[in-house]
């Protein structure tokens, strides 16, 4: 019972280890998996608003700058009311009106130049003076060239804003080179609300590429376009400048118009922002643009994680070691003395921590137990060997005791015939055998004897029982070299003789022939036997 409950311990212990091992892995690494997921996800989120919030904080710093070039716009537009009220009140008046128009046309120069415009455009009547004058005033019919609506309800306090592809300007008027380009318009018109006749109208236009180049400088990265369009859905500006003059699907403006400043589109997500001119600036954050920022972030976490894996995997694996280390040592100390190997003294004091034993854990315990348990096994043992070597010594005594009374009861009896029949030699001849023979036995006192004493005390009992048996019983004995200094029990071969020549001679056989061969064995002496009929 005991080999069998150390057996299934040793099986089991060679999986402890392991299994720990597992558990401990799986214990901490699922947790840590789900924090991880949890911290990434929640990481990632962050990372994306973070991002969002800064882009809308650029584009509301952008916005901020559009509308003030817008506003900028408006108040000239504004301060030109004033120079054209002046100028129509001075109509008719010859000098008057001259001085009006130079001190206007003068005006108007420095603001193209303070405010950096493309070109201001003025348009009146044909009676007016310097209607024709081709740079900066020009008549009121060419006013019908741009694509103003017309549908404001005060045109000299509400600006008309539209645009107008390949503007071009005089060449004397023109700032530089630069006498065409695409162009932010900016129309006041006075009406006669009673005859509907057009007084005067003025545009102040503004470069496309300027507000396109104050997108850019807000969004260096080419993965965000942020762009303005009209209310009739045609982009004016926008980071790339091929897109400009393109016009939006219906639905799509729709949406830009309708959902407010934050939506989703697909993996785009858009902010939208009404100028003070009521166009749209829309800026569009590919999702492509915000998973390239967070790309470092993810790969930190990554690694972070991995570093956490293996760091919780090492740490597991050495807390496993540590605990099953001396479990190891027990079950090699339970395996080896199940084996009867002897186990290094020096590992069996692994299994208890010296110290207070008040400090002592469960595999102090189980240790300590187990030695008390080797030590009582070991001394149970001891006892046991002890007593069946005790019992064995009775034994082979009360064997000795029994040979001999019985041997010399036949002995005795076979002189006492002897004598009776008168055959005093042969009992003469028993009688000095039998005292040789009692003489050898007596002085070998030993258990142990030597091979040739034992052979000789065969002899001896031979020449007996060939007396008894009036020469009928012959033997040979052969030894190999060497075999006859080994020790055996006193009185081995006697009993066997008896029960050969007891047994050897049955009816019909009058004589019997003893073989006796010594020989060494592997590691032993082998002492065969042949009791035979002679022939």
């Amino acid at each position: 019972m005991l080999k069998r409950m150390l057996s299934k311990a040793r099986v089991s212990m060679t999986k402890y280890n392991a299994q720990l091992f597992t558990a401990f892995i799986i214990c901490s690494l699922v947790p840590l998996l789900a924090m991880g997921i949890l911290s990434y996800r929640y990481t990632y989120r962050n990372a994306v608003e973070r991002i969002l919030q800064v882009t809308i904080r650029s584009d509301d710093l952008l916005n901020t700058r559009l509308n003030d070039r817008i506003r900028q716009v408006e108040n000239v537009a504004d301060t030109l009311q004033y120079d054209m009220y002046s100028l129509s009140q001075s109509h008719g008046k010859t000098s008057s009106e001259l001085n009006t128009f130079n001190n206007v046309r003068n005006n108007i120069s420095l603001y193209k130049s303070t405010f950096d415009f493309f070109h201001v455009f003025v348009f009146l009547p044909d009676d007016f003076i310097g209607s024709s004058e081709g740079l900066t005033f020009f008549p009121i019919e060419n006013f019908n060239n741009y694509e103003v609506s017309h549908d404001s309800a005060d045109a000299l306090t509400s600006s008309d804003w539209f645009y107008q592809d390949n503007v071009k300007v005089p060449a004397l008027a023109a700032s530089g080179t630069n006498s065409e380009a695409d162009a932010i318009g900016c129309a006041r018109i006075l009406t006669d609300q009673s005859t509907h006749r057009t007084e005067y109208a003025y545009i102040i236009f503004i470069t496309t590429d300027e507000l396109s180049g104050l997108m850019r400088q807000a969004f260096t990265d080419t993965q965000i376009a942020s762009y303005i369009v009209n209310e009739q859905g045609t982009i004016v500006a926008h980071t790339d400048s091929s897109c400009i003059g393109n016009t939006l699907p219906k639905n799509f403006l729709n949406m830009i118009t309708s959902q407010g400043s934050e939506f989703y589109n697909g993996q785009v997500h858009f902010h939208v922002v009404q100028l003070d001119n009521g166009w749209y600036h829309v800026t569009e954050l590919p999702k492509s643009y915000i998973d390239s920022n967070i790309h470092v972030l993810v790969i930190s976490i990554f690694i972070l994680f991995l570093i956490t894996i293996l760091f919780v995997v090492l740490l597991t694996f050495v807390l496993s070691h540590t605990l099953t280390k001396r479990l190891t040592v027990l079950s090699s100390a339970m395996e080896a003395f199940r084996l009867g190997k002897p186990y290094p003294e020096s590992k069996e004091k692994q299994l208890v921590h010296r110290g207070d034993p008040k400090n002592y854990d469960e595999f102090d315990k189980v240790g300590i137990t187990f030695l008390e348990m080797k030590d009582s096994i070991n001394k149970s043992m001891n006892s046991i060997i002890e007593l069946s070597l005790t019992q064995e010594k009775l034994r082979y005594k009360l064997l000795q005791s029994q040979i001999n009374p019985h041997f010399l009861y036949n002995i005795l009896g076979t002189i006492d015939n002897c004598i009776i029949l008168g055959k005093l030699e042969t009992a003469r001849k028993m009688n000095e055998s039998l005292t040789r023979f009692y003489r050898l036995t007596l002085r070998k006192s030993g258990e142990m004897i030597q091979i040739r004493d034992e052979l000789e005390i065969s002899e001896l009992y031979l020449e007996l029982e060939k007396l008894c048996h009036n020469d009928t019983l012959s033997w040979e004995i052969h030894t190999e070299d060497g075999i006859e200094n080994y020790y055996i029990c006193k009185f081995t071969l006697q009993p066997f003789l008896e029960n050969s020549i007891h047994y050897g001679f049955a009816p019909g056989i009058d004589k019997i022939h003893i073989t006796i061969d010594v020989s060494y064995g592997d590691d032993t002496v082998i002492i065969n036997g042949v009791s035979k009929e002679p022939g």
